[in-house]
This record gives structure tokens, C-alpha cells and sequence, in this order.
């Protein structure tokens, strides 16, 4: 019997708790990823970012990396990153970006990833929760910006 592929974006989710899948930290952010895999995106996630430009899909990498110490200031991690496009994505969670404070902290961050090259598309978690397949237009939209 032949396998039917169901669309993420079409079939709504009935258990919503989070399962561990090592990179997606939250359940918001493996809905996403679930789904961008389902379309034949495949981002690197949990990726540190530098101000010098430089990136490490991971903190395991980061610390292979002997020049490690001598690089400047982390920027931020990103939830997933598309390295050939340089697009950084954000499931951003009302609990941790909700408020003046927190938005600026994050124009702050994009505009020090825009400095080196990084675009940077913010999805919001509320988003991701209630219409999957817009929150996945969000990131191939800002795919389609950059190539």
C-alpha cells in the first residue's frame, strides 16, 4: 500500500504538547520545522551568530572551533538558519517577545545580523499555532527575498 503524504499545513495538529527533537526547543518551533522539511526546506538549528559574521550550527561546534576565543561578541541564536540564502528565522513566543522592552531587543538584534549579511524573518508563535502554512509562506517568502 502506497504511503499518502499529508500536508502539515492542511491537516491540523491534535496533540500539541512538545516532543524532544534535538535543535527545536519549543513546540512552536518543531511545528515549523516539521513543516518547512514537509515543503523540502532543511534549516540548520539553534545556529550562533558573530559580529565578525561568522556562525555555528551548534555549541558543540562552536567549541571544536580553536579560534573560538578569539572571535567578537555573540549577536544571538537563532531558532533555524538557511545558510546559501543567510536567512535567520525566529519562532518568536509571546512569553518571551511580548512588550517594548523585548522589541527593541530584537530590532536590535536584526539590525546587528543585517550588518553582516543575515536577513532575518521573525515568525510569530501565535502564528505558527493557528495557520502552519502562513508561518512557512513567512520563511519561503523571505527565501525568495534573498536569492
Amino acid at each position: 500500500m502506497p504511503l499518502i503524504a499529508v500536508s502539515c499545513s492542511t491537516a491540523p495538529f491534535t496533540k500539541v504538547e512538545s516532543r524532544r527533537v534535538w535543535g527545536a526547543e519549543s513546540a512552536i518551533e518543531l511545528f515549523l520545522f516539521q513543516e518547512l522539511l514537509y515543503r523540502g526546506l532543511a534549516p540548520l538549528l539553534q545556529v550562533l551568530f558573530y559580529d565578525d559574521g561568522s556562525f555555528y550550527p551548534s555549541l558543540y561546534h562552536l567549541w571544536r572551533d580553536i579560534e573560538f576565543r578569539h572571535t567578537p561578541g555573540m549577536i544571538t541564536e537563532a531558532d533555524m538558519f538557511f545558510p546559501n540564502e543567510r536567512v535567520a528565522v525566529f519562532c518568536d513566543s509571546t512569553k518571551h517577545h511580548r512588550g517594548a522592552k523585548n522589541a527593541a531587543k530584537d530590532r536590535a538584534v536584526n539590525q546587528r545580523l543585517e550588518a553582516v549579511g543575515i536577513r532575518v524573518a521573525r515568525v510569530p508563535g501565535a502564528v505558527i499555532a493557528s495557520d502552519l502554512g502562513a508561518a512557512a509562506d513567512m520563511v519561503t517568502d523571505a527565501l525568495r527575498e534573498r536569492a
